[in-house]
């Protein structure tokens, strides 16, 4: 059996595995629930919120929220709109994902606000490098805090291996391709020196020559 076909083949099965592999680690899709009580501090020109929460299935998490570019408004009913923009990030022990906001704060009763909220996670760190997606909120502001509850999803990253996998298939490939096309003139072919001239049948095992000097060579290329 020529040893260069079987690695050949073993190879384009090699490289067959790694896409399958590579392909099936798709990004995937978290569906996400989160509640966080945040007390606030002024900062001048913004409002900054601290506190703590959990994101379902993640975590419990620090919760870190930077509102700016307040716009007030005076709703049909004559209650204040306060609509803003921000940041926000979720501090979790492996690692943080962080991104931006926009809500609106209604008061709807003398120092209590009703906030809609939503988030834009825009990346992460540690275990959630790549990450994306979009979260919606609803709670209430007073007291000087913020307590929201809300959902969304998360789309995660595959994982480095699987995409490592798929780079090794594509240069299998490649290499099996560029192997393939090597002009046939170029090849040598295996000899038997049984089918050649006395003169030339030295008594020797099968050799491999070039097929311009052997026309009496079985053509069987030598892969």
């Amino acid at each position: 059996m020529d040893l260069r076909f079987c690695l050949r083949t073993v190879g384009c099965a090699f490289a067959t595995l790694c896409f399958c592999e590579g392909v099936s680690a798709q990004a995937a899709i978290i569906s996400a629930t989160y509640t966080l009580n945040a007390p606030e501090s002024d900062r001048g020109d913004a409002l900054v919120f601290t506190g703590s929460g959990s994101v379902d299935p993640l975590g419990s998490m620090a919760w870190s929220e930077r509102e700016f570019n307040f716009v007030s408004t005076i709703s049909s009913n004559g209650d204040s709109i306060v609509a803003f923009d921000g940041t926000f990030a979720m501090t979790f022990a492996n690692g943080t994902l962080f991104g931006s906001l926009h809500g609106t704060a209604e008061s709807f009763v003398v120092g209590i606000f009703s906030l809609d909220e939503g988030q834009k996670v825009t990346g992460g760190t540690g275990a959630f490098v790549g990450y994306n997606g979009t979260l919606t909120g609803t709670g209430v502001a007073e007291g000087g805090g913020e307590q929201l509850s809300g959902f969304g999803t998360l789309n995660t990253t595959p994982e480095p291996a699987p995409v490592a996998l798929l780079a090794i298939g594509f240069l299998c490939l490649a290499a099996y391709r560029m192997r393939s096309a090597v002009p046939s003139a170029s090849r040598t072919w295996r000899c038997n020196v049984n089918n050649l001239c006395p003169t030339l049948r030295w008594g020797i095992a099968p050799r491999v020559v070039p097929a311009r000097l052997m026309p009496a060579c079985r053509h069987t290329p030598a892969e």
